[in-house]
């Protein structure tokens, strides 16, 4: 079965996003049928990990170690800028561990967190380009 109309089929159950935005955030049709077990929760596992690929970019900011790695990043970012990504790693982090705590409940509380993730997201996107641009910075700062 096409991945988009197996998604049609939940989103029109728990009135989640559109297909494109979801593919668009978070690769939904990079999900192999019928490789992937529960659709939703292979939906939901998409989602955190791209959830999961940005805490760990902004791991070596919040939790440095002696490497080379996190001494360029820390010597470019400002205690304030630390601040910041701490922050939104927090949120991040939270996300993250509602994700997989939803994925061990029926399908209708993994949809419901789908779909407060999915706002949370929206919220949290221009903070995490903001971020990571600040990471960024420090590499083409870096000697």
């Amino acid at each position: 079965m096409e991945i988009k109309a197996e998604y049609q089929k939940i989103k029109e159950k728990y009135k989640l996003p559109p297909f494109e935005y979801m593919d668009n955030e978070f690769e939904v049709s990079a999900i192999k049928i019928p490789d992937s077990g529960v659709f939703i929760k292979a939906t939901l596992r998409a989602i955190n990990n791209k959830v999961g690929l940005i805490i760990n970019y902004l791991e070596p900011v919040i939790t440095p170690q002696q490497t080379m790695h996190s001494m360029i990043e820390l010597n470019g970012i400002t205690e304030e800028e630390k601040k910041d990504i701490y922050l939104l790693y927090k949120s991040l982090g939270l996300i993250y561990h509602n994700l997989c705590l939803a994925e061990l409940e029926a399908e209708e509380k993994i949809a419901e967190q789908i779909n407060k993730t999915t706002k949370e997201w929206s919220k949290l996107k221009p903070k995490i380009i903001i971020c990571l641009n600040m990471i960024n910075k420090t590499w083409e700062k870096a000697d």
